[in-house]
C-alpha cells in the first residue's frame, strides 16, 4: 500500500496535518485566552513556531479555575503551539490583532479543543480531524491486513483493501487541494501541500509539481521573509531543475537514437554492459521487488521471454530496491532467469550515478525496448506493447 515518494518536514508543527488561513495584519492587541477542563494548576508551554526550530517557548501556569490569558507580541501572522507533553498539544495560526479564546479538557488537547477568534487555527482544527479519520481508515485497513495475511483467501482480499486505501488517499488529497487552491496566498496552504497519511505524501513532486509551482508563485510576493515561504521557494527550485534535466536527458532518448551505454555486475558479480548484448533484441527494465506494479508485471514478461529468449529477446533488469538483500530474496523465490543488477551496489557507485543521470529514474517501473545495434525501439514500453512488438520483429 505505498509509492516511492518521499517527504519533506519538521518539527512539531508537521507531526499532524495542518493547513490554516492567509494572515491580515490589524492593528489591534494580540491575545490568548485559555479555559481548561479537568485543569488546576497544571502547567502549559506556549512556544513559537519556525519551518526548522521551536522558537521563545514560554510557560503557562493554569489558576485553580484551569484558566489563563496572556498577550503575544508579534508583528506578523505566526504559528504556535500550546504544549501539555508531546502527545498532546494544539497547533495555532495567530494573526496580529486577534482575540482568541480555546476551551478544551486539559487530557485531550487536540480532540476537545474550540477556538474562537482565530480563523487560522479554526481551519486548522477542520484540516487535522479529517486527516485523523483518513489515518483512522488505514488503521482499520491494517487491522485487516493482519488479521487475513495468513488467510489463504488472502491474495484475492487484498486488491480491494489496496484499492480502499488509495480511494481514501485520494479523498483526504481531494479536500487539501481544495483548501490550497482556494488559499493560494496562505501560509496555511505551504503546509497542507506537505501533508502525510499513513507516512505517504499526499501531494508529490511527480504528480503535482504545477500546484507547488502554482503556490510557491502565489505566496512568496505575501511572506518573502517567512521560513516556511522560503523553504517552499527552495524545493520549487529544486523541482524546477529537475525539470529542465528531465527534459535535457528525455531529449536523448527518443526512438532511433543510441541508448545510453553502461557496464554493471550483475548479481553473480559478472560485469554486463548494454554495448555486450548488442546482436539481440534487449529489453532495459528499472523496477524494485518491493512495487507492487512491478511484482504484478513479472508473471506476464516471464511468459514473453520465454517465447522470445531463444529467437534474439534478452531482458536486462536492474533493481533499485534500498537493500540488495530484498532482491536476493525476491528473487530465490521468484524464478526470472534473465540478467539481474543491483543499481546501489558498493562497487558501482559510478555506474549508479551514471544510470540515474542517463536513464533519468523517476518512476518505477519503467523499460525500454532497444534493437540489435543498440538503438531505441519504443521507450516506457509497457508488456502488451512488447508482446506485439517482438511478434513483428523475431517472427
Amino acid at each position: 500500500m505505498k509509492k516511492r515518494h518521499i517527504p519533506i518536514i519538521k518539527l512539531l508543527l508537521f507531526f499532524s496535518i495542518l493547513t490554516f488561513f492567509a494572515c491580515k495584519s490589524k492593528n489591534k492587541t494580540t491575545s490568548l485566552r485559555g479555559e481548561f477542563f479537568n485543569a488546576s494548576g497544571d502547567t502549559l508551554y506556549f512556544s513559537k513556531l519556525l519551518y526548522d526550530r521551536i522558537e521563545k517557548t514560554d510557560t503557562i501556569i493554569l489558576d485553580n479555575e484551569g484558566k489563563f490569558e496572556i498577550e503575544i507580541f508579534e508583528d506578523s501572522c505566526e504559528f504556535f503551539a500550546l504544549v501539555k507533553n508531546d502527545y498532546n498539544f494544539i497547533r495555532m495560526l495567530i494573526d496580529k490583532g486577534e482575540q482568541v479564546i480555546i476551551k478544551a479538557d486539559i487530557n485531550n488537547l487536540p480532540a476537545s479543543s474550540a477556538i474562537e477568534g482565530s480563523e487560522g487555527s479554526s481551519l486548522l482544527q477542520t484540516i487535522e480531524r479529517r486527516v485523523a479519520e483518513a489515518n483512522k481508515v488505514v488503521d482499520s485497513l491494517q487491522n485487516i491486513v493482519n488479521l487475513k495475511k495468513n488467510d489463504p483467501d488472502f491474495p484475492q482480499i487484498f486488491p480491494s483493501l489496496d484499492s480502499a486505501f488509495y480511494k481514501n488517499l485520494d479523498e483526504v488529497g481531494a479536500s487539501l487541494k481544495s483548501i490550497i487552491q482556494n488559499n493560494m496566498t496562505s501560509l496555511a496552504s505551504i503546509v497542507a501541500i506537505y501533508q502525510v497519511v499513513a507516512n505517504q505524501s499526499v501531494f508529490n513532486e511527480q504528480d503535482h509539481a504545477d500546484l507547488f509551482i502554482q503556490l510557491n508563485d502565489s505566496i512568496f510576493s505575501v511572506y518573502p521573509t517567512n521560513s516556511f515561504a522560503l523553504n517552499l521557494k527552495k524545493y520549487v527550485g529544486e523541482i524546477l531543475n529537475r525539470r529542465k534535466e528531465k527534459e535535457r536527458i528525455e531529449k536523448t532518448l527518443q526512438p532511433g537514437l543510441l541508448a545510453p551505454d553502461f557496464s554493471i555486475p550483475d548479481i553473480t558479480n559478472r560485469l554486463v554492459s548494454l554495448s555486450g548484448l548488442r546482436g539481440k533484441y534487449v529489453l532495459l527494465k528499472f523496477w524494485d521487488s518491493h512495487c507492487q506494479i512491478c511484482q504484478r508485471e513479472n508473471p506476464e514478461l516471464l511468459k514473453i521471454y520465454n517465447k522470445f529468449r531463444n529467437k534474439g529477446f534478452e531482458v536486462l533488469a536492474i533493481s533499485i530496491d534500498t537493500e540488495k538483500a530484498d532482491l536476493i530474496n525476491y528473487l530465490s523465490t521468484n524464478n526470472l532467469p534473465w540478467i539481474h543488477a543491483w543499481v546501489f551496489d558498493a562497487k558501482n557507485q559510478e555506474n549508479e550515478l551514471s544510470l540515474f543521470q542517463k536513464y533519468y529514474l523517476e518512476i518505477i517501473p519503467i523499460a525500454h525496448l532497444i534493437d540489435k545495434e543498440g538503438r531505441f525501439i519504443e521507450v516506457n514500453i509497457k508488456n502488451e506493447e512488447l508482446q506485439i512488438k517482438l511478434e513483428q520483429l523475431l517472427n
